[in-house]
């Protein structure tokens, strides 16, 4: 295994934690350490998605190769949180299409390109997880704000998450948008 410093410290490279955790985590929680490897969930990706990709391939004896391998297959860049990687991989369970992490939408209003953190360019519809800081921090919410504004003024629907939101209506609510049928529920 290989190491790294931080802070002075040595620590386990990100992708020898990937490959060394990945045989014992489940397939969501193997995606989630993924993006965050790859993301910037606290400051700048730890490393880049084709080299863990290269790292699985090419180490040999690596256990659950192909486990890791499924798993950084729904890796996505630029994941900025973990309920942000639950949201996503909810909505590919429930058979709606996946969703854009950071779609790029440039504002008129703001003069700028804004993010939100998952969408559907097709139909401007955004997805929006709202933890608790976004509520405490007031410059955050105040961001928050002006970002679902710049996007209603550019013609998207903003819809925000939060951790108890009623799964069943957001389905109900993306597929309607999106004009997809319910799917069929077994009895």
């Amino acid at each position: 295994m290989s190491t790294r410093e931080w802070f002075g410290l040595p620590i386990l490279s990100p992708e020898d934690v990937f490959i060394g955790l990945g045989g014992d985590l489940l397939t969501r929680d193997l995606i989630k350490l993924g993006d965050a490897a790859v993301g910037k969930w606290h400051g700048s990706p730890q490393i880049g998605l084709d080299d863990l990709r290269a790292s699985v391939r090419d180490r040999p004896f690596v256990r659950g190769r192909r486990h890791l391998l499924e798993a950084l297959d729904m890796v996505r860049l630029t994941v900025d949180s973990p309920p942000e990687t639950d949201l996503r991989l909810w909505a590919i369970a429930v058979g709606l299409p996946e969703p854009v992490v950071h779609p790029q939408i440039y504002s008129r209003m703001l003069g700028r390109v804004v993010e939100p953190d998952l969408g559907y360019p097709d139909a401007l519809l955004a997805l929006e997880y709202e933890g608790e800081h976004h509520l405490r921090s007031k410059r955050q919410w105040q961001s928050d704000i002006n970002r679902d504004e710049a996007l209603r003024a550019e013609g998207w629907t903003v819809l925000r998450v939060t951790s108890s939101v009623n799964y069943a209506q957001l389905e109900t609510t993306i597929r309607r948008h999106l004009g997809l049928e319910a799917p069929r529920r077994r009895a």
